[in-house]
């Protein structure tokens, strides 16, 4: 069976989104067709989904159900829609675990879930050779696989992609090409998993012999951070001596002597033998004697000691904010209290956290927005309706004072204006694939992602710089001096681009030199020309005109800490609390 569609019938389809290969449109009855680009080799697509269809597939795979033909010619296929799902990117990210309270059990649970997805297809001989945490969803307590169509299932029919620092380094042939191989989805499955149960790629940290090798050398030459290599691992990074003996030893076989095997077995192993510990509000695998991360013996390390801050007035570094009823703080705006409440800091207000949701506030907090995949939802100050917007789905958003920037379902990046006689709309510009950043000068920087270039908007110019890839991390921040933007995005194999754009039409720096440990991105500030990063015990200053760098020490800042520079303060955003430092 087919869907048939003429040229026009299919342009009339609404449109949901579209990648490097394909173009999503809504269709009907919860579905959605996928529309291959014209330069996509149709025929082996074409051979690739009728395999599909000709098997059967686990439920949690959304995969074609129906060929989708365009003036009686192979085109795409329809799907089922992943409603209410978020990238298994998210489990990497501490805010996010904290926010929606999901536990390393929970995080293993999906991991685990998502291994036996793999291999059931392996054992009816596919490969799935993409690995990558944006590729696997999660909805509750359950994987989802997506763009299966990329999915291999025999030599004729390879899988079409992989991701670099996810990727088997013996499957890398000396030409570029791949040679896929159940051996080296082990290896592939590996380091996803333990990026997820850890929140740290097994080749990351900071390698002190050779601080310059890339994260695929590392691979290459099995420089793990479970060898005796000399690593310095960011101090945000959990202890993970929670987990089992043997997969411990099963992930340093394979990720340091070569060895290619599964480790679904023992990461099954681990989630059937978990216990609580109090102390450290985490679960260990049961079957040691004591919480390993309580035993001395056990070699763990421990939390830093934060020094207790006083507020004498002759004190440099003073408490800003605090609350007893506080979860997590997520911005100096908002938090979420114990009873999954997103607090507005200033004027008290509240609004229940829904999974799969955010919330967030005008700058006084009389306006409410509930964000969604598809839609904003607006709130006065009495808890009424107000407005809803529909967007672009998943596309990035920003509240800024009285103010809303987001991207419509056209592809139009739009101010709304809130008040409370209605929205009054400005139009800024169409954009593709973006990412934007409004300043509190109200300068906006926008980039637009296509295929092999993205087009930035930034001081009333327009850049064409050259990417490929995923972006994976990013941060823009304007100096609000020479007003001059930094934006920083992480490399497929791992590294950071650094990019400083002038206010003449110039971008004056462009190097993957700095690597950064601050996690998300997005914490970093920039201030006279200054790039400012939180490390764990001092913020590092980084001057990229002069290239020096300095280190000021400070007590509380950790590698996550969020960083903001005014008037010779800094406000650093934590976990619990906000601090004033004068530096």
């Amino acid at each position: 069976m087919a869907v048939n569609f003429t040229t026009g019938q299919l342009a009339k389809l609404p449109y949901l989104t579209e990648g490097g290969e394909a173009t999503i449109y809504t269709y009907k009855n919860n579905t959605l067709i996928k529309i291959f680009k014209p330069n996509i080799d149709l025929k082996r697509k074409e051979a690739k989904v009728r395999k599909i269809l000709s098997g059967k597939m686990p439920s949690n795979v959304y995969g074609p159900i129906e060929i989708v033909t365009v003036n009686n010619q192979f085109a795409g296929y329809v799907m089922k829609k992943v409603e209410n799902a978020e990238v298994f990117h998210q489990l990497v990210k501490k805010k996010y675990l904290k926010t929606h309270q999901i536990s390393n059990k929970d995080v293993l649970e999906l991991v685990v879930d998502a291994g036996k997805t793999i291999s059931a297809f392996h054992k009816g001989g596919g490969m799935l050779g993409d690995y990558n945490d944006y590729n696997i969803m999660m909805k509750g307590n359950q994987s989802c696989f997506i763009d299966v169509d990329s999915w291999g299932f025999s030599s004729q029919l390879s899988p079409d992609a992989y991701t670099e620092i996810f990727m088997d380094p013996k499957a890398i042939n000396a030409n570029g090409s791949i040679s896929f191989s159940l051996e080296a989805e082990y290896y592939n499955f590996a380091v996803l998993s333990f990026n997820m149960l850890t929140r740290m790629h097994p080749f990351e940290g900071t390698y002190k012999k050779n601080e310059k090798m890339t994260t695929m050398e590392r691979m290459k030459n099995k420089i793990s951070v479970l060898g005796n290599h000399d690593i310095t691992i960011p101090n945000m990074i959990p202890s993970w001596d929670w987990m089992s003996p043997k997969l411990k030893q099963e992930y340093e076989d394979i990720f340091e002597k070569g060895k290619r095997e599964s480790v679904l077995g023992s990461l099954e192993e681990l989630a059937d033998n978990m216990e609580y510990c109090k102390i450290h509000q985490t679960y260990y695998f049961s079957k040691y004697k004591e919480c390993p991360l309580c035993n001395a013996k056990a070699t763990v390390a421990t939390p830093p000691v934060v020094v207790q801050v006083t507020t004498a007035k002759k004190s440099k570094l003073r408490i800003a904010f605090e609350a007893t009823d506080l979860r997590v703080l997520l911005s100096n705006k908002i938090y979420v209290n114990t009873n999954n409440e997103v607090v507005h800091i200033k004027s008290k207000r509240k609004m229940k956290l829904n999974r799969g949701e955010f919330v967030d506030y005008t700058e006084d907090g009389r306006f409410a927005f509930i964000i969604k995949d598809n839609s904003i939802t607006i709130y006065d100050e009495q808890n009424k309706l107000h407005s809803t917007l529909e967007r672009m789905y998943k596309t990035p958003y920003q509240v800024k004072g009285d103010n809303l920037y987001f991207i419509d379902k056209t592809g139009i990046l739009a101010k709304i204006q809130v008040t409370s006689k209605g929205n009054i709309r400005v139009d800024i510009s169409h954009v593709y694939q973006p990412i934007f950043t409004v300043a509190d000068s109200g300068d906006i920087f926008v980039a637009s992602f296509y295929p092999k270039k993205a087009i930035i908007r930034a001081n009333n110019y327009n850049f064409e710089i050259a990417y490929k890839g995923k972006i994976r991390e990013y941060a823009i921040k304007q100096d609000p001096i020479s007003k001059k933007w930094l934006f920083i995005y992480q490399l497929s194999n791992g590294k950071h681009r650094t990019m400083i754009f002038g206010n003449k039409g110039v971008i004056e720096y462009d190097e993957q030199v700095i690597d950064y440990t601050v996690s998300p991105l997005s914490n970093v500030c920039f201030y006279r020309d200054t790039i400012c990063v939180p490390q764990e015990g001092n913020i590092t200053m980084i001057h990229y005109i002069k290239n020096l760098t300095k280190e000021i020490p400070c007590t509380v800042i950790k590698e996550d800490s969020k960083l903001e520079y005014s008037n010779g303060i800094f406000e650093i955003t934590n976990d619990d609390k906000i601090y004033h430092f004068e530096a």
